[in-house]
């Protein structure tokens, strides 16, 4: 079961290229979206991406993420999009309140970066297809071409929705495998590879 746990959460071969190497230079610095001047001073803003890949790279579906730091939940947001649990610990009260504000906010919108993932590997996929007749591995889930083995039982989460089930508890309810495949996700690239 472990092993298969690792599949479903591997990353797509030229992810596994990019993040792991000595330089991340698609990442940019991300604005402080807190208003009020004392939190901002103390706030730790960093990119989305920034824990969303390290989440991605050194953990599977269904670990616990700890971050001793929650500040604005930055991290427990990626965990949220990565099908990851969260603890977070924040000392300042105040930041409180901007976490459940970005938990009410449209939080569907963190599985976008599922769907980005997979657009980038099709237009990848789509690319790296001239000069060759066939690709060796399609994955299973989506059916779609991959680089290598590992990548065929590969799966990626969509958040169904984030239920506030406590004053600093939320529960993230993730869609089922069929309604991720009714989506049809990256269909234009699978046409077009096909």
């Amino acid at each position: 079961m472990k092993k298969l746990n690792r599949m479903e959460s591997a990353l797509f071969w030229e992810e596994r290229n990019m993040w792991y190497s000595d330089i991340w230079d698609d990442l940019k610095g991300t604005k402080q979206t807190i208003d009020e001047k004392e939190l901002k001073r103390r706030s730790a803003a960093y990119p989305f991406l920034l824990p969303y890949r390290l989440i991605n790279m050194y953990s599977v579906f269904g670990d616990t993420i700890l971050d001793p730091f929650l500040g604005t939940g930055t991290t427990a947001f990626a965990a949220m999009a990565c099908g990851r649990n969260s603890i977070g610990y924040e000392q300042d009260p105040a930041f409180a309140q901007s976490i459940r504000n970005k938990a009410g906010e449209d939080i569907l919108s963190l599985s976008n970066n599922s769907v980005q993932r997979i657009n980038k590997h099709l237009f990848y996929i789509n690319n790296f297809k001239k000069g060759i007749t066939s690709f060796n591995y399609i994955n299973d889930y989506f059916g779609f071409p991959v680089m290598t083995r590992q990548e065929t039982k590969m799966k990626l989460k969509f958040i169904e929705s984030v239920r506030k089930i406590d004053y600093h508890l939320f529960r993230t309810d993730y869609l089922d495998d069929q309604d991720v495949l009714n989506m049809g996700l990256g269909k234009q690239f699978i046409d077009n590879i096909s």
